[in-house]
C-alpha cells in the first residue's frame, strides 16, 4: 500500500457504545493476546474497568472472567496465556502483584508473584515450559525471573536503579522473546529498545 491509497476501515468490536464499564463497553484498553489454540478468541485488559474481558469472534460474544465475588480490585495491564494448563497470568499493577486465573478450575484469582517485591509491573511473558515467568518490574527499573512456586524473583536484566547505560534500564514496560531466547526490552524512558542474551548470560 503506498501514501496515495486510501486506509482501510477497521471493525469495531468491543467499544460500539462509548466508554464505560458495560459488558458493551471499555475504558482503558491496555493490552490483548490472541489465542493461538483457539484462533476465534482475543484476550483484552480492560484496565479502568478492572477487569480481563474474552471476546468469541465465532459466537459475536463477549465474556467478563475477572469479575468475581470476593476477587481482588486488580488493574490489569498486560497479561500472557498458557494455553496448556488453561491459565491467565495478569500484571495487576494496583497491588503490585501477579494474579493468576485457572479457567478449568472453580474461577479464582491467586496472587503467584509480588509480596512487596514488585513496582508497578506492565509487562510480563511465559517461558518456553510455560510454568515460570519473565515480568517488567517497571517501577524498579528491572526484569525479573519468577520460578512457579517461589516468592522471590531473579534479577536477569537490570540494575533495580534507573540509568541510561548498557546494563541499566529506566521504567521498562513490556518484553518479548524471538525464536532464540533473546530478551526484547521497551525501554521507556531511555527511549530504546535493549536485546540481552540469555542463554549466554546462563539464564
Amino acid at each position: 500500500m503506498n501514501s496515495n491509497e486510501i486506509s482501510p476501515n477497521g471493525s469495531t468490536l468491543i467499544g460500539r457504545y462509548g466508554q464505560g464499564s458495560n459488558l458493551n463497553q471499555i475504558n482503558g484498553v491496555t493490552n490483548l493476546v490472541t489465542s493461538k489454540r483457539f484462533s476465534s478468541l482475543v484476550y483484552i485488559c480492560d484496565s479502568l474497568n478492572h477487569r480481563i474481558l474474552v471476546y468469541n469472534s465465532m459466537k459475536k460474544s463477549i465474556q467478563d472472567i475477572t469479575s468475581l465475588p470476593r476477587a481482588p480490585t486488580i488493574n490489569p495491564s498486560t497479561l500472557a496465556i498458557n494455553e496448556r494448563t488453561f491459565s491467565i497470568y495478569i500484571t495487576d499493577r494496583l497491588n503490585n502483584q501477579i494474579q493468576k486465573y485457572d479457567l478449568r478450575q472453580q474461577p479464582r484469582l491467586t496472587t503467584v508473584a509480588g509480596w512487596n517485591q514488585l513496582n508497578n509491573p506492565n509487562g510480563i511473558q511465559l517461558d518456553p515450559t510455560g510454568k515460570h515467568m519473565f515480568i517488567a518490574d517497571t517501577g524498579n527499573h528491572r526484569i525479573l525471573l519468577w520460578m512457579n512456586g517461589t516468592r522471590q524473583g531473579q534479577v536477569i536484566a537490570g540494575t533495580g536503579q534507573a540509568g541510561s547505560n548498557a546494563f541499566q534500564l529506566n521504567s521498562p514496560t513490556q518484553i518479548q522473546f524471538d525464536a532464540k531466547f533473546n530478551l526484547y526490552v521497551a525501554d521507556t524512558f531511555n527511549s530504546r529498545v535493549q536485546r540481552f542474551d540469555l542463554i549466554a548470560n546462563g539464564c
